[in-house]
């Protein structure tokens, strides 16, 4: 075989392997780029914001890795502003940044009045980012703290009977009470007296206490005079519904002024001629007196002592014979004959002239199947008018007399029953049914009037006249004898 036939053959065999390692250059090409492994540092999980006052409050949970190495915030508003710190040593890139715990901070100086992007990166070695976790915020500005409307204060009496200062609106749709205020009451430009208010927010489950209204106790104010109150109030701005973070300090001013409180519960009792007013006088330091004012009164009115620690009163009146209610309208006066406001009430006592314009007790007739009479009679016991009166057995004794047209006695009986109970029937059958009779009874009852129960109680006595087989309605009369 000659030279040539040689290097053609060994030409030919190389073909194919040059053509082999060509192709194998190719895909080297191909999965080179899977020659170095990216790995990335974890993204943050549960990322939250809570609003303050001029700063935010975030929270999340780190990822569990061996890459991550620190934290970086974005924080976009009117600027863009980044934030960082490495877990290593939780040292701050900025003063403004406040860090609680590797999962938790507080971004401060957000002065900008504005909504805010916060975005959160975990950080490896190189300062390369993971994945972005962004929440917005809107914390609550200085621009938002001007427009809120602070609590007021007016005079009053606390329950001890001292003058005092009654906050109010303490918790409204912008804020929440945060259980403290400081304040000063000036007479004039002089400080008169200063203290410290608090109330609890929070109850012994936790659960916050909404507080709207607070009294604390300034002794020695004079009435109606003016005094210059001026306060500061922790407060918890909401966020929607949400307090913020934060507690803020409302300052207010307001003129103060206390005067007397009046009466309450005015109410009264009666009985035969009399009537009794009572009322209810809250502690009041400013009242000196109580003063009443009725035509029942020879003079008009009738004054009555009143002490800073009394809590009610009555007064009585007697010699009321008319049918008819006395007005009293009661006061009190203060140490410069300032009257507080007024209740009055109209007191009816309870009278001869009274019981006699009682309908009840009702008596009717009607016939048995023999065709004799039957006295019906009903509202003899507790009704609307009156309250039958009980023996030692508490049963009602009514003493009942039937007289014919010549005044004799066809009966006469006492006839008992349970008091409360006033319905019986009564067989007549010794009478005529054509002629005529009269029917005469009395028992002792306690009028009503108003609604009020006569504390006396009255003989009342009727007399009813039966005629052609039916029975009149009753008139009083004086004796039954």
């Amino acid at each position: 075989m000659n030279v040539m036939k040689i290097y053609k053959l060994l030409l030919l065999s190389a073909l194919p392997a040059l053509g082999l390692l060509s192709s194998c250059e190719d895909m080297d090409e191909n999965y080179k780029q899977y020659e170095v492994e990216d790995v990335y540092s974890g993204k943050v999980l549960n990322l939250t914001a809570r609003v303050g006052f001029e700063s935010a409050i975030l929270s999340w949970d780190n990822p569990q890795d061996q890459i991550s190495k620190g934290i970086e915030i974005v924080v976009v508003g009117n600027d863009t502003v980044s934030y960082s710190f490495d877990f290593a040593t939780l040292t701050p890139s900025t003063p403004d940044l406040v860090i609680y715990e590797a999962d938790s901070i507080r971004i401060n100086n957000l002065n900008q009045g504005t909504a805010y992007e916060m975005t959160v990166y975990t950080v490896d070695a190189y300062g390369n980012r993971s994945i972005d976790v962004m929440v917005p915020v809107m914390p609550l500005s200085q621009e938002a703290y001007d427009a809120i409307v602070p609590p007021i204060c007016a005079g009053t009496i606390d329950g001890n009977g001292n003058t005092a200062i009654n906050f109010q609106g303490l918790t409204s749709l912008s804020f929440n009470f945060a259980g403290t205020i400081n304040y000063q009451v000036f007479d004039g430009e002089t400080l008169y007296a200063e203290g410290v208010a608090t109330a609890e927010t929070v109850d012994d489950d936790g659960d916050e206490i909404l507080v709207n209204t607070l009294v604390a106790a300034v002794p020695g104010l004079k009435p109606d005079k003016q005094y210059k109150v001026k306060f500061e109030t922790d407060v918890l701005p909401l966020s929607g519904n949400t307090p913020i973070e934060d507690t803020v300090t409302l300052l207010s001013e307001s003129n103060l002024f206390v005067s007397i409180s009046g009466i309450s519960g005015l109410d009264y009792t009666m009985g035969d001629g009399w009537v009794e007013v009572s009322y209810q006088q809250p502690k009041n330091e400013l009242a000196k007196t109580i003063l009443v004012t009725s035509e029942a009164f020879p003079t008009g009115k009738l004054e009555l002592p009143n002490t800073a620690d009394s809590e009610g009163g009555s007064f009585r009146v007697d010699g009321l014979t008319a049918n008819q209610a006395v007005k009293f309208t009661v006061a009190r006066v203060d140490e410069n004959g300032k009257a507080s406001d007024a209740m009055s009430i109209d007191a009816t006592p309870a009278t001869q002239a009274q019981l006699n314009t009682i309908t009840n007790p009702t008596l009717s007739i009607s016939k048995d199947i023999l065709g004799y009479m039957t006295l019906n009679a009903s509202n003899f016991g507790d009704n609307d008018q009156f309250k039958t009166k009980g023996d030692a057995d508490d049963k009602t004794n009514l003493k009942f007399i039937i007289e014919d047209e010549a005044g004799n006695e066809v009966f006469n009986d006492v006839i008992t029953f349970p008091v409360g109970e006033g319905s019986f029937s009564l067989g007549l059958s010794q009478l005529d049914t054509e002629a005529t009779y009269t029917v005469k009874y009395e028992f002792e009852c306690y009028p009503k009037i108003n609604g009020r129960t006569s504390e006396d109680s009255f003989v009342l006595r009727r007399a009813h006249t039966i005629e052609n087989g039916s029975i009149s309605a009753g008139s009083p009369i004086d004796s039954i004898e």
